[in-house]
């Protein structure tokens, strides 16, 4: 305690015998970080309660999904029903698929890789296919002919960029999604 005191009158010495253009500047100066640090606080408190107020609204949903688990489970029952497991798409008929829809149109498709997200119900196959210098007739029936395809193969993404050389063609890239009924289902 002794120290203490000790340190704020050799502060308050030093303090008084600075110049009133020096005080000024030493108060300015404190005020300012205190400023700065209160405002610090601030920001992140405001960025705490937004997290905050998020998780509660997460938890609200959870808690909806959880109560209505046994309604929701028979709902997916039942629409697992109505699919038919024949127009089911795997990865490889997935390709095959888009390959004969974009032929039917006669477009040349280029067709990535399809990367696979599995469920404990479900697998989503997702490709994307990049269609190069193609009339916009062509590109409409294409993607008329992935929509009538509903459930079994959607489209999540499309982009459309006309062609520098000719601009009664388009790029187009699509993100086509196929659903397949996990093994453990079949």
């Amino acid at each position: 305690m002794r120290l203490f005191k000790k340190g704020v009158r050799v502060t308050n010495e030093a303090f008084l015998e600075r110049t009133p253009r020096e005080k000024f500047l030493v108060v300015f100066f404190l005020v300012t970080m205190v400023l700065l640090w209160g405002l610090n606080f601030l920001n992140r408190s405001r960025g705490d309660w937004q997290t905050w107020q998020q998780l509660e609204r997460t938890y609200e949903q959870q808690q909806v999904w959880i109560d209505n688990a046994e309604m929701i489970g028979g709902l997916v029952e039942e629409e697992i029903g109505r699919l038919e497991r024949d127009r089911l798409l795997t990865r490889t008929r997935l390709l095959s698929e888009i390959n004969r829809l974009a032929r039917a149109q006669d477009l040349s498709p280029s067709i990535d890789t399809p990367r696979t997200e599995e469920g404990e119900i479900f697998q989503f196959h997702t490709v994307t296919v990049r269609l190069s210098r193609s009339p916009m007739e062509r590109i409409i029936a294409f993607t008329d002919s992935i929509q009538d395809r509903s459930p079994y193969m959607s489209m999540g993404e499309l982009i459309l960029i006309p062609d520098r050389n000719d601009p009664r063609n388009l790029e187009a890239r699509y993100e086509i999604t196929a659903v397949e009924i996990s093994d453990e289902e079949n």
